[in-house]
């Protein structure tokens, strides 16, 4: 059942495979400013190094930083770890920040849930797949996985 896949996923677009990497990571392109936010939180205590706690503390800023959308703009795609990084490196708020953004952030998920409900004339029906992806060196998907697929 899907519990294999747990491991792999949190209520947040993260994961723990990617590159592999322990500490799970979040999608910035994916997530919203507040599960930034609360994604960071949830190291608080149990940040190992006093790097990691002077980042995590200022876990406000670096949501409002990465997600900042200036007028016009519909919001920002980041391509790589390093535009991450000089995101965080050229706003006020988070330039004197430890520069251990890849530690916690990625622009691109490998795995992906994919749940599906419709329902049409009162007939319902749902896919539900767990899916992985192999990425190109410009990120464009490679080859896509299934893994998991149910369909009822």
């Amino acid at each position: 059942g899907p519990g294999n896949w747990k491991k792999y996923f949190t209520v947040f677009p993260v994961e723990n495979r990617a590159e592999g990497f322990e500490q799970p990571r979040i999608n910035v392109n994916l997530a919203t400013e507040n599960e930034i936010v609360e994604f960071l939180m949830q190291f608080e205590n149990q940040a190992d190094s006093i790097t990691s706690q002077t980042f995590i503390a200022k876990a406000i800023e670096i949501g409002s930083t990465l997600k900042l959308i200036t007028r016009g703009e519909k919001g920002k795609t980041y391509h790589s770890s390093s535009e991450i990084q000089k995101s965080l490196d050229s706003s006020p708020a988070t330039s004197d920040l430890p520069v251990v953004a890849k530690q916690f952030f990625i622009p691109y998920s490998n795995w992906y849930e994919i749940n599906l409900k419709t329902e049409i004339e009162n007939v319902q029906a749902e896919v539900n797949a767990f899916v992985s992806v192999n990425r190109k060196p410009d990120h464009s998907v490679e080859k896509l996985i299934i893994h998991e697929f149910l369909l009822r």
